[in-house]
């Protein structure tokens, strides 16, 4: 157990030192330049744990998990780090409580059994998360799952991923909001193909609220009628507003399936049209309202 400021890291960066861990982090830990190998158990865990980062780190055969932080608080970063054959996920960040932002840039997960990166929110708790520059080669869920069933807000950057499925991943991004939580994505620049179920799937229930944005994503050979999809379910008041800008997916399905739900695009009417949208792909699409760019206060 690292203690508060602690860190722990290889002398030469050259030559990372191995470990077998677990790590388990407190408050401002750093972990950097370090091979954990066959951990039994989750090989980085913090329970409560302020901030920290992983710099450099190769986590590789872990029994359990790759990065485990149950409502972990402050600001948490993995960066240009490698997670490999975990039995179950790759980094999971669950919260009933707090709030936490957290990051994984420039890193690679491999054969991952469970979700590559979790967030998992629920009761008040919030996350913001952003993935970027990261890739994932097969695996066995989701590269990312944010699962929000919380009175919270939960916020997804999401930017110039590679998913690669090998046709056994279900999805490179999966979204479900509940409860009441207040959900924000801005998903941009991503190429995601080989899954098995959808590139991207969105599921708004409960009296929850999502917004997202979707620019230049590639989302082809993934299952060939579910692309995208996007959709209200349950029987209360969910919302969803979207902006889709410049995407190319093999087919887009698109759905309020609730009679008290709302499911509004901007530029709806002109999703595929150069001068609207600018989206290429067939459109499916159910009690889908059109309105006006800029009304749904998208950043």
């Amino acid at each position: 157990t690292l203690k508060p400021g602690q860190g722990i890291s290889s002398l030469d960066p050259a030559s990372p030192a191995n470990i077998t861990g677990p790590v388990n982090i407190t408050n401002g830990n750093t972990i950097k330049d370090l091979r954990i190998i066959g951990t039994t158990g989750s090989a980085v865990n913090g329970t409560n744990s302020v901030g920290g980062s992983l710099s450099g780190v190769v986590i590789d055969g872990a029994t359990v998990r790759g990065v485990s932080l149950t409502n972990s608080t402050g600001t948490f970063s993995v960066t240009n780090s490698t997670i490999r054959n975990t039995v179950s996920h790759g980094i999971v960040a669950s919260s009933d409580t707090g709030s936490l932002v957290w990051s994984v840039t420039g890193s690679t997960f491999a054969n991952v059994t469970g979700q590559d990166v979790f967030s998992n929110t629920t009761a008040t708790a919030g996350q913001n998360v952003t993935v970027a520059n990261s890739n994932s080669t097969g695996g066995t869920l989701q590269f990312v799952f944010v699962d929000a069933n919380t009175s919270g807000s939960v916020g997804l950057n999401m930017t110039n991923n590679t998913v690669q499925g090998n046709n056994n991943k279900v999805r490179g991004l999966s979204v479900s909001t509940n409860a009441s939580a207040n959900f924000l994505g801005l998903i941009s620049a991503n190429n995601i193909t080989g899954c098995t179920s959808t590139g991207i799937q969105v599921a708004v229930d409960g009296t929850s609220t999502a917004k997202a944005r979707f620019t230049g994503n590639r989302l082809v050979g993934n299952s060939p009628t579910n692309s995208v999809n996007v959709a209200l379910l349950g029987a209360a008041t969910p919302f969803f507003g979207g902006i889709f800008q410049n995407n190319v997916a093999d087919q887009y399905n698109l759905g309020n399936l609730v009679p008290g739900g709302t499911f509004q695009i901007e530029q709806f009417a002109v999703f595929g049209n150069p001068a609207g949208g600018n989206n290429t792909g067939t459109v499916s699409s159910t009690n889908v309202q059109s309105v006006a760019a800029g009304s749904l206060g998208i950043p």
